[in-house]
């Protein structure tokens, strides 16, 4: 898998880092904070990353925090095209692939 666009930020200290991963011709984009124990949140799918971004805020201090978008969730610009296969395993292969590409072992 590639990673493709990446942007760092320095946040009060702590590295945070943005990215897009490539999974099966969809973009994932997540935002990576802090160093630890991992803790990955998974939004409804009404929203997008940004929903937890205050629990990365306060989290990053203790922990690695990871908050990606889903396939068809902002920001990604992945289209849904009719036919196409998308159900829960869809969701989860998507999250495995994230967290093997990114490097991820163990997650809370």
């Amino acid at each position: 898998m590639k990673k493709i666009r990446l942007i760092y930020l320095i946040a009060i200290s702590v590295l945070v880092f943005f990215g897009c991963s490539r999974i099966q011709e969809k973009n994932l984009f997540f935002k990576e904070a802090g160093e630890g124990e991992t803790i990955i949140f998974v939004h409804g799918s009404l929203e997008d990353y940004r929903v937890f971004m205050p629990q990365l805020d306060q989290l990053k201090y203790d922990f690695r925090v990871i908050t990606y978008s889903r396939r068809y969730n902002y920001p990604n610009n992945n289209k849904y095209k009719e036919g196409t296969p998308f159900n829960p395993m869809t969701e989860a292969r998507d999250l495995e692939r994230l967290i093997n590409g990114i490097g991820v072992d163990k997650f809370h």
